[in-house]
């Protein structure tokens, strides 16, 4: 008797036993990406693609590149310094990140320092090198996709050296002279000029401690009274870090923006604003 054969297997099983190996292929690749994308997200480099809000843990954070020079002062708004590995910026941008209130980080060597201060792109830096606190380079999560440096700010009033000009010259930490405020107790605006009409995602409005929070109106007009009320006191609210933000309507484009405090001394520190 001839001995038994093996078995032969059908070209059905042979095909299933084929396609369930590319789909295990597949799903590893799949997984595999899936991981490289979550690990870039959380080293978050600079030119991500949103800012999220402070005080909790951020992924796909943008940033841009600021002046890096600042006064002795700037040291009042620092967060956290840790030494790193190498000299790279995204294990420290992973670092701010990950760091509630951070807003920008700092790099010196292989020196990451995390601060809260609000830093734009108008800010030149501190000239004065032997006052200053100096990185090699330094970017902010303020600044990202802001236009604040292209617009004009004006006011019917001001108190002392607090220039309209201030709340968008691109720095502020915890000092007063360092923002825009009245001289006169409410009734007055302070007027942002844009580059040009544009749709305006939100505006960012980092506010002094005891502000109330004033009216702000969008429109064309260069009287606030005619453009379009966009949010009221009772429609914002300020965070921990007395910051607030206003979104106008969506799809709407307009020149000016104003804010009018009814009652109390209007106190801008800085002004984000971030087109669509």
């Amino acid at each position: 008797m001839a001995p038994p054969r093996g078995r032969t297997q059908s070209p059905v099983f042979t095909l299933a036993t084929s396609f369930a190996s590319l789909l295990t292929l597949v799903t590893l690749a799949a997984l595999t990406n899936l991981l490289t994308l979550f690990v870039i997200t959380c080293v978050a480099s600079p030119g991500g693609v949103s800012v999220q809000g402070e005080g909790v843990v951020r992924t796909g954070v943008g940033y841009v590149k600021v002046a890096s020079t600042f006064p002795k002062q700037f040291s009042s708004c620092k967060l956290k310094v840790e030494t790193l590995k190498h000299k790279k910026h995204a294990p420290c941008a992973a670092f701010c990140n990950r760091t509630p209130g951070c807003t920008i980080y700092c790099m010196k060597d292989n020196v990451c320092s995390l601060y809260k201060a609000r830093v734009t792109q108008s800010w030149p830096g501190y000239d004065d090198a032997s006052e200053a606190n100096t990185f090699a380079s330094c970017y902010s999560s303020w600044a990202y996709r802001d236009i604040s440096h292209l617009t004009t700010a004006t006011s019917t009033s001001y108190y002392g050296s607090r220039l309209p000009s201030h709340a968008i010259d691109g720095y502020y930490c915890h000092i007063f002279q360092s923002a825009y405020c009245t001289v006169i107790y409410g009734g007055h605006a302070l007027k942002i000029e844009l580059p040009e009409s544009m749709a305006i995602s939100v505006v960012r409005v980092q506010s002094w401690s005891n502000t109330v929070l004033p009216e702000v109106f969008f429109g064309n007009s260069t009287v606030y009274s005619e453009n379009l009320k966009i949010a009221t006191t009772s429609e914002t609210a300020l965070d921990a870090s007395y910051s607030f933000s206003v979104t106008p309507p969506e799809g709407m484009e307009a020149k000016f923006l104003f804010f009018r405090s009814l009652s109390s001394y209007l106190r801008v520190c800085e002004i984000a604003i971030i087109p669509v």
